[in-house]
């Protein structure tokens, strides 16, 4: 699931501040070992930030896998924290059955090669295809501190794994059939040697297949702590053959270190997509229903591959990456396989059934948008138990109603809606009760989501027919005045005995997240 989908209000921006003073404090130069280090520089920043935020806001802290150090703080500050693991669940399985796997051995897991490996919850995979930080030796510092990272992010409240803005346009190659244009990019790290670029553009050459290339500059391996450096535009003309660009003109297009891979993705014209196989181009292929090319590069994308090819089935892979280099004669017989074969066809079928599954689980209602209302309905729970001393405990949130809110839609949104008279209440009102699934499109309605009470005589006498139970997931009410009310989130499965209270001013939730930057 992709938390964007979810998460439509408006976020806050924060300044910047202030970079501490990096004197790092080891000798490893491992880029990932840095950037921990980088990260717990700000933890001051973030405790001072935190405090600026009032108590009765903050429910709980949304932290990325590799800002563990960020619990800390919270800890110090009494503030629930939950780990995003942006990837996907398979590697969480294989993380979490790493330390017996060290413990029965003497030596690091380099030296068994491509013996395969199983673990439970995912397809057997070649030992070579474990993250690289993985394969050394366990008491290698930056293998150590890799799993002190994972170890450390499993002590949190919980996490969030994946299961299943606007732009100056899409550059695409105009005019050709649905489905019929390859789309070749490999993440904001993704990089090749020149060597590599050319052979790759090769193989495009000979495919005759069309094409929509995005091109990075050439990392920097002479220095592994400039890795995350901005790069300079690559010169398209010198890494690529001569004349490619010519030869290729009407059916290839090529662009200089970005694409909008979403709307490429979703595109009708787009065919098949060569990816890295990192976990969030693997789940928007599979949400645009495209086939893909598996192309690994780093991080834990090898055992996606084996996941999404052997397991899954939704994917081809690009043999040679494990020798750090793909012939061109690969790249093209490939290309032609997934655009025009009958096994391509297959892989298509296969795949347009995935992005069914995936579309099910993102609607309101699917697996997806249950477990992540059920999420924020938790934080909501736990931030009302550690501010009950403070005099504001209750299990429902208030939320004042802003009338228009939907427009000109008004009740014809609301989805299995009944009136109730709660004749109970020392103030009479009418609930609207919504159910526990459905009803709403997004999740961020389910928190603020606000209509327009105006009832008619008729309509207060409907109402009378039945009793509110107070046994929904959300409850408008309006009192009095019509222009007034309030929204309540107390869900019957999560709290069963909850009922929704009226405070006498309204309060709202507040979820901070820290990412690190993307892998």
């Amino acid at each position: 699931m992709h938390l964007v989908f979810f998460l439509k209000t408006r976020c806050d921006i924060f300044p910047p501040v202030p970079v501490p003073d990096f004197a790092g404090g080891s000798t490893n130069k491992h880029p990932f070992v840095l950037m921990l280090q980088m990260q717990r520089q700000y933890n001051e920043n973030l405790e001072s930030f935190l405090r600026s935020i009032p108590r009765q806001r903050l429910h709980s802290l949304v932290i990325d896998m590799f800002c563990v150090d960020a619990t800390d703080v919270a800890t110090k500050l009494g503030i629930p924290v939950y780990t995003f693991i942006p990837t996907g669940a398979s590697l969480l399985a294989v993380l979490t059955q790493l330390p017996a796997l060290f413990a029965s051995r003497q030596t690091g897991l380099k030296e068994l090669g491509d013996t395969p490996l199983e673990f439970l919850g995912v397809p057997p995979m070649p030992a070579s295809h474990l993250i690289a930080e993985l394969l050394a030796h366990p008491e290698d510092e930056t293998c150590k501190v890799s799993m002190s990272i994972f170890e450390r992010g499993m002590g949190t409240m919980g996490v969030l794994v994946n299961t299943y803005e606007s732009h100056s346009g899409i550059p695409c190659v105009p005019g050709k059939p649905e489905r019929s244009v390859v789309f070749l990019c490999f993440g904001s790290l993704g990089t090749f040697s020149e060597e590599q670029l050319k052979e790759m553009a090769v193989g495009l050459d000979r495919s005759g297949q069309r094409f929509l290339w995005v091109v990075r500059m050439p990392a920097n391996i002479d220095d592994p702590t400039r890795i995350l450096e901005n790069q300079y535009e690559p010169d398209l003309d010198a890494l690529l053959p001569e004349g490619f660009l010519e030869r290729t003109k009407g059916r290839g297009l090529v662009v200089k270190s970005w694409a909008p891979q979403v709307e490429v993705l979703n595109h009708p014209a787009t065919g098949a997509f060569v990816t890295h196989y990192g976990w969030n181009s693997m789940m928007e292929g599979v949400i645009a229903g495209v086939p893909m090319l598996c192309w690994p590069l780093y991080a834990e994308q090898k055992m996606n591959k084996v996941f999404m090819t052997e397991d899954m089935g939704i994917g081809m892979e690009i043999e040679g990456y494990m020798t750090g280099f793909n012939k061109a004669d690969e790249v093209e017989a490939k290309l032609r396989l997934v655009i025009e074969s009958k096994e391509g066809r297959k892989l298509k079928a296969r795949v347009a059934a995935r992005k069914k599954e995936a579309e099910v689980a993102l609607e309101a209602g699917g697996s997806s948008h249950v477990a992540f209302l059920q999420f924020l309905l938790d934080v909501e729970n736990l931030g009302d138990h550690q501010l009950a001393d403070a005099g504001t405990s209750g299990l429902g949130k208030s939320y004042p109603l802003v009338p228009g809110d939907l427009g000109s839609s008004g009740l014809s949104a609301c989805e299995g809606v009944r009136l109730a008279r709660d004749d109970s209440s020392p103030r009479p009102h009418i609930t609207w009760e919504l159910p526990w699934v459905g009803g709403f499109p997004f999740l961020s309605k389910v928190a603020r989501f606000s209509i327009p009470l105006r009832l008619s005589a008729s309509q207060h006498r409907i109402a009378t027919t039945e009793q509110s139970r107070g046994c929904s997931a959300c409850v408008i009410q309006q009192r009095a005045d019509p222009e007034s009310g309030s929204c309540f989130c107390s869900p019957p499965s999560l709290f069963p005995t909850a009922r929704p209270r009226q405070p006498d001013s309204p309060t709202t939730a507040s979820l901070l997240l820290l990412a690190a930057p993307p892998r």
